[in-house]
């Protein structure tokens, strides 16, 4: 007989972004963005059933202990308040450049979702398809985009990697330090270590709501969905 398992905790869905260059280093152009990602969309092009994604706000893995909807409101599904707040955070057309690795279909469908929310947004978008060797070595360019760089890409993360602020690799803020994308903020450096400093659970909940709050604000990615990618086995 065959069956279908699901992966516990599933998969987190994202969009990162590159902080060291225009437009995205601009933390209020990040947050216009986001105001703009309806999850819906992403879920249903990765996944379609209802099945196999959940909407997750949250920059800790939905249904762990310290997931919370702090601060979810910011992933608003809203275009038209992200325009406004677009406008307010003064994009200069500068060009995104959104990466897109055509061979890998849950990072380049969520890609062609961000291409049609940037372009309703009035961003000057330019959706680089290419295969997953390319993509893998072009993310690693931290220069602008006319030398090579890039502005976003998508992918996905185990959500057992994301439960907590010792293991979670996309929240840290360390810069150059950091995983792709190089996000800088030492608040957000400071609330982990905070967390780690800590065995209180009461105490470690309150540090990780403040993570997260602190998260929507400076947007060290965008959190798309969560989704599960089932595996057949046959019993023996």
């Amino acid at each position: 007989n065959i069956e279908i398992l699901n992966v516990p905790l599933g998969f987190m869905l994202l969009m990162r972004f590159n902080h060291l260059q225009a437009p995205f280093n601009n933390p209020a152009i990040r947050r216009a963005v986001m105001m703009a990602v309806n999850q819906d969309d992403y879920m249903q092009a990765v996944a379609g059933a209802p099945d196999w994604y959940a909407a997750c706000k949250a920059y800790f893995t939905c249904g762990t202990p310290l997931a919370s909807d702090v601060g979810s409101a910011a992933i608003g599904a809203n275009v038209e308040r992200a325009k406004q707040m677009l406008r307010q955070a003064g994009y200069a057309n500068e060009k995104v450049v959104l990466l897109a690795p055509a061979d890998q279909p849950i990072a380049y469908n969520q890609a062609q979702v961000s291409e049609n929310l940037l372009k309703r947004l009035g961003m000057n978008v330019e959706f680089i398809t290419t295969d997953w060797a390319t993509f893998v070595a072009r993310r690693n360019n931290r220069g602008p985009v006319d030398q090579g760089g890039w502005s976003a890409f998508h992918t996905l993360w185990s959500g057992a990697d994301l439960t907590n602020p010792a293991i979670n690799p996309l929240i840290r803020a360390n810069g150059t330090a950091a995983w792709l994308g190089w996000p800088d903020d030492p608040t957000l450096e400071g609330l982990r270590d905070q967390w780690l400093a800590t065995s209180d659970p009461a105490e470690q909940l309150r540090i990780a709501k403040a993570i997260q709050a602190r998260a929507f604000e400076t947007v060290p990615f965008v959190p798309t969905s969560s989704v599960q990618q089932p595996m057949a086995y046959r019993k023996a």
